[in-house]
């Protein structure tokens, strides 16, 4: 089985200096916060002004998928490893890496997922995916389908819903159907895009 790409993990490319990023739709840095495409800087309101609808199915597809990475600050850690109950020192060894001159979450190689984050479990009876420490997730997982590079334009919030199930519960407002998911009005995306890492 080929490995997909996984939506909510960046994934290095060759050129791991200027575009170390990775996405189903093959993201560049955007330097964080809300990017800026022709409607905003043109003080329009940006695509998705009418809200988005979003709600997680624990498909698990943004754990998994080729080799990428999930971001993390050092207090970000030390949150992890205070949830896991060990000292920050053992976190750091145990379940993360130093790369692209920051901290990233390790992964493990699945026979047929591919990369799994190290925190993936399964659940066996329902299939359904569970992150080990949920409670304390990185801002990069829990900022998942908001990311500047899905909010570029349509285009692309449609390229990344390929492989998120959850981002195709009823699009964007003017589509809404009843049980399609939670809807995410434009100001609340506004607020999840400037908490984003910066190349998301």
């Amino acid at each position: 089985m080929t490995a997909k790409p996984s939506p909510a993990r960046n994934v290095p490319t060759q050129d791991a200096d200027t575009d170390h990023n990775r996405h189903l739709v093959g993201r560049k840095p955007s330097g964080g916060g809300p990017t800026q495409d022709a409607d905003t800087a043109l003080n329009r309101q940006p695509w998705y002004s009418p809200g988005l609808n979003f709600s997680c199915t624990q498909c698990g597809n943004c754990c998994t998928g080729a080799a990428g990475v999930v971001y993390i600050t050092e207090e970000e850690g030390r949150k992890i490893a205070d949830h896991l109950g060990i000292d920050a020192a053992s976190f750091f060894q145990l379940y993360a890496e130093h790369r692209y001159g920051k901290w990233t979450l390790k992964e493990r190689l699945h026979p047929d997922r591919g990369y799994d984050c190290i925190f993936l479990d399964f659940d066996k009876s329902t299939g359904k995916a569970l992150c080990r420490v949920h409670a304390a997730r990185p801002t990069q997982c829990w900022s998942w389908p908001f990311w500047p590079s899905n909010l570029k334009n349509e285009k692309a919030w449609n390229k990344a819903a390929k492989n998120c199930p959850g981002m195709r519960k009823g699009g964007h407002a003017r589509q809404r159907e009843k049980n399609s998911g939670q809807f995410y009005p434009v100001e609340q995306i506004r607020v999840i895009l400037e908490k984003n890492p910066p190349g998301l």
